[in-house]
């Protein structure tokens, strides 16, 4: 029919031409890039939770301690190496085991592989590969929407960080502080050596007498030390090595003492087994009276300076007063009755016996407070010269004479003159 449509010709669908899909330029670069975006979103992803499964796993296995918010810290938030290794220096606490050590080094190696190889998945995944995939051509650099990230530098991978040289440019040393030399540096400290000596020695009297420093202490520092300022270092420093002096000779003559009677128990009862002062226990006056009578007769000079053993070299009791002979015998029998008494709880195992100690430790300072002893000085006592006073050196053996010389011939008479001087 003329002026109207043509009839339709029917023809196989599979037959039919197909039509070529195509994609201009710009559309293969967005589709490369949108792909590569995504490759690199899940590489990272992945990394991110292998690593979070890491150092979950490191995080078990340590112990809890002080430092779980550094380790917390360090595990989820990137640190350079010298911010890493300063705070580890700052909060390391001195009992870290080296097995925390070195799980804290595989952690950090761990880090810094994965973000190395991100980094590297990133620059090698380029829109070039993908299109080759698709057979397109794509134009070379990098793609829109996609950063380089820094290149972490081998070194860091090769070992440790120098944790010296590294803190050393964070953490410097103070300065030095200058030597100043004191002109009369020798004789100064001998000086000083020299007026030390002699404080030790008036306080041995003050103690002796005293038995307490409470009262003049302070005066025999100033005088030997010319120390006015009790404020000072010097004084407070000299005033407690002095109190620290007086507390080794209390302590080590109560255990000499107490020694002592227990020495003496053992052989009385071996020797004079019905002897009746072992036998007196209790905490009565009489008790303590007939006790003090026994020791107060079986007193002995040599057995006293064993046990007041820093008087040794200070009085001498054959040349001291009757009145200060008295003293020494008082001051030792009344201690060594009331270390008797307090050995007894002791040996029965009483439980007061703690207490007895505490009560034995303020007799020892009410020693010397009787109004009888109120006039007692240093005049009362003969003090041993310096020449006299036992030497601290252990004696040396005799050494025996050497063999008999020979001449081979007869000695020549002397001819010269005797000189006045002879050395």
């Amino acid at each position: 029919m003329a002026g109207g449509r043509s009839p339709a010709v029917e023809t196989d669908r599979d037959s039919r031409p197909k039509r070529i899909r195509t994609l201009t330029p710009g559309g293969a670069d967005l589709a490369a890039a949108a792909a590569a975006k995504k490759k690199a979103d899940l590489a990272a992803a992945a990394a991110a939770k292998k690593k979070a499964d890491i150092a979950a796993a490191v995080a078990a296995k340590k112990k809890p301690t002080k430092n779980s918010s550094r380790d917390k810290r360090l595990n989820t938030t990137f640190q350079t190496p010298s911010e890493r290794q300063y705070h580890e220096h700052e909060s390391e606490s001195p009992g870290r085991s080296q097995q925390s050590e070195s799980e804290s080094e595989s952690l950090r190696r761990f880090q810094l592989h994965e973000r190395r190889e991100a980094a590297s998945t990133t620059s090698n995944t380029s829109p070039a590969e993908e299109s080759s995939e698709n057979g397109t051509p794509a134009e070379t650099g990098t793609p829109e929407g996609t950063e380089d990230e820094p290149e972490i530098p081998q070194t860091e991978m090769d070992g440790p960080v120098d944790e010296e040289a590294d803190l050393a440019t964070i953490i410097p040393s103070p300065p030095r502080m200058p030597r100043i030399k004191h002109p009369r540096a020798l004789q100064h400290e001998e000086e000083f050596v020299a007026r030390w000596n002699a404080l030790m020695h008036r306080l041995r009297w003050l103690y002796f007498i005293q038995f307490h420093y409470n009262a003049g202490l302070d005066v025999i520092i100033r005088k030997e030390l010319t120390l006015t300022d009790e404020k000072s270092f010097g004084f407070t420093n000299a005033f407690s090595r002095c109190r620290d002096a007086c507390r080794n000779w209390k302590s080590r003559t109560l255990k000499r003492m107490l020694n002592h009677v227990r020495s003496m128990k053992i052989k009385t009862r071996a020797e004079q087994p019905a002897v009746s002062y072992l036998d007196l226990t209790g905490n009565s006056p009489q008790v303590k009276q007939k006790l003090v009578d026994h020791f107060f007769k079986a007193f002995s000079a040599p057995v006293f300076f064993q046990i007041w053993y820093w008087l040794r070299d200070l009085i001498d009791y054959d040349k001291s007063s009757e009145y200060g002979q008295f003293f020494i015998k008082y001051i030792y029998a009344h201690l060594a009755a009331e270390m008797k008494l307090y050995d007894d709880l002791c040996d029965a195992g009483d439980r007061t016996s703690v207490a007895a100690w505490e009560e034995l430790l303020n007799f020892w300072n009410h020693l010397a407070t009787d109004k009888e002893y109120a006039d007692l000085d240093k005049g009362c006592f003969k003090e041993l010269p310096f020449s006299e006073r036992p030497s601290k050196k252990r004696k040396r053996k005799d050494i025996p004479p050497p063999a008999t010389k020979y001449f081979p011939t007869a000695l020549p008479k002397k001819t010269s003159e005797p000189t006045a001087e002879k050395y």
